[in-house]
């Protein structure tokens, strides 16, 4: 059976994406392993303003900016955090007492909304925080310096 140099190729692109991903999981995992125990939404606000104010490599324009970058995403996630909390009320309550499967699936859907932006308020902040970083400045500089190499290959 001949098998193509092409397909060979695929096929060790694909094994070492592969172990790169799984090596990317493994860091996640170690760090993940030294946190010490879970901890509340409150002390993990105070550890971040901690280690943000105690950082010696930002300035105070970057410190002032993801304290309250900080705020901004605690009173956005409070207000949906309680939004989940009442539908979970009302839909505990309904699963006890008066089921309708109409009524269930409709907050349901609506905590899961609540959620999804739960979760994109969280993830835009990690991209404004970014921005206060200089990260993605760097990262588009990357990407223009990769774009703009000659490609032999392709005769630019």
């Amino acid at each position: 059976m001949k098998v193509s140099l092409s397909v060979v190729l695929v096929g060790v692109a694909i094994l070492t994406q592969g172990c790169a991903h799984n090596s990317l999981d493994d860091r996640i995992a170690a760090k993940v392993s030294q946190e010490s125990t879970v901890k509340h939404r409150a002390d993990l606000g105070v550890e971040a303003a901690q280690l943000i104010a105690s950082s010696t490599s930002l300035n105070e324009q970057q410190k002032s900016q993801l304290l309250a970058l900080q705020d901004t995403v605690r009173d956005k996630t409070d207000s949906l955090i309680g939004q989940s909390l009442k539908l979970r009320s009302v839909l505990i309550k309904d699963l006890i007492s008066s089921y309708d499967e109409d009524e269930v699936a409709l907050v349901k859907k609506k905590i899961k909304e609540i959620e999804e932006k739960r979760v994109t308020v969280l993830f835009d902040a990690v991209e404004r925080a970014n921005k206060i970083l200089g990260h993605e400045a760097a990262a588009n500089q990357r990407m223009i310096r990769n774009f703009m190499q000659f490609d032999g290959a392709h005769g630019y």
